[in-house]
């Protein structure tokens, strides 16, 4: 399947990334977003992506899947997995790795169980997409659930900071994220969950991160909605830059910020990130962590 289209402005011509017809009813005239093979701008330089002959379509949810007719939409697949072991795949996903980070018609299960994990690891259950395109607008639609209601799987509260876990992130693959959300214990509500959003801005200092928005006093066990609009681009405003980062959870606002959304002076393009990674806890871990996904889709704006 060829991209059968050019954006205009783009820098190099680039043909990595496109439209594929609407397939869902998250937005009923949204266009899916894809991967195809192609160059696609990193800084200055065209950098060549081999997605094979098909289309890579960024639909992972209870609407898409890991896999269609063959083609697997994800990049890879890395899980904490028993017999300290982690496991990564990549070329053949298939549905991924049952229990831990698993496709089903009813949802894509993201799950660590306690225990388990390769030692001095960090603990995760991750999945990545295929490259973006920078300097075109996208939207994100995102629904999931972080614990339920069965005793294996109820999330527990630990203190702030303690064991908070990243859920999405844009970031090339060798590096930290540009633009990133995680969950965490609500440190206004300690019985409640906390989306905190931030950004890491390469023109002010590599090895910070902003904090760009937050929400609180979400319920565990409970479906959140997050929808993403964002133009990806590692520029500064004053050098022409045109990156904006918004999103919005369960309806409401939480970040609206202008500005750089990517990594700069990197040699690889970004991918987006989704699922458990667990950045201050090491495997095996006694507290385990599941989280469930309805949507998981990617779009180019209207």
């Amino acid at each position: 399947m060829k991209n059968p289209h050019i954006y205009a402005g783009l820098l190099f011509g680039s043909l990595i990334c496109g439209l594929a017809g609407a397939q869902t009813q998250v937005t009923p005239s949204a266009t899916l977003y894809y991967t195809a093979s192609g160059y696609v701008r990193v800084g200055t330089t065209p950098t060549y992506v081999n997605a094979g002959t098909a289309a890579r379509l960024h639909d992972f949810g209870t609407t898409g899947g890991f896999t269609k007719d063959g083609t697997p939409r994800l990049a890879t697949i890395v899980s904490a997995n028993t017999n300290n072991t982690q496991t990564i795949l990549s070329g053949t996903i298939g549905n991924g790795i049952p229990g831990r980070v698993e496709w089903t018609p009813t949802g894509v299960t993201m799950q660590n169980i306690a225990g388990e994990g390769q030692s001095g690891t960090l603990c995760r259950a991750q999945a990545s997409s295929y490259a973006l395109l920078p300097d075109v607008p996208l939207v994100w639609n995102l629904r999931f659930k972080l614990g339920d209601a069965t005793v294996a799987r109820k999330w527990q509260f630990l203190p702030v900071g303690k064991d908070p876990v990243l859920l999405w992130q844009i970031k090339p693959p060798t590096t930290s994220p540009s633009i990133a959300f995680y969950a965490d214990t609500d440190n206004l509500n300690p019985s409640k969950l906390q989306l905190v959003f931030g950004v890491t801005d390469d023109s002010v200092n590599s090895n910070t991160t902003v904090r760009a928005g937050e929400v609180h006093g979400l319920s565990d066990g409970t479906m959140i909605d997050v929808h993403i609009e964002a133009l990806l681009d590692d520029r500064s405003v004053a050098a022409g830059g045109k990156g904006y980062w918004k999103v919005w959870v369960n309806g409401t606002q939480a970040v609206n910020r202008v500005g750089p959304t990517l990594r700069a002076g990197v040699k690889e393009p970004h991918q987006w990130y989704f699922g458990i990674y667990r950045y201050n806890t090491v495997c095996p871990s006694s507290v385990p962590r599941y989280t469930l996904w309805e949507t998981l889709r990617l779009d180019m704006a209207k």
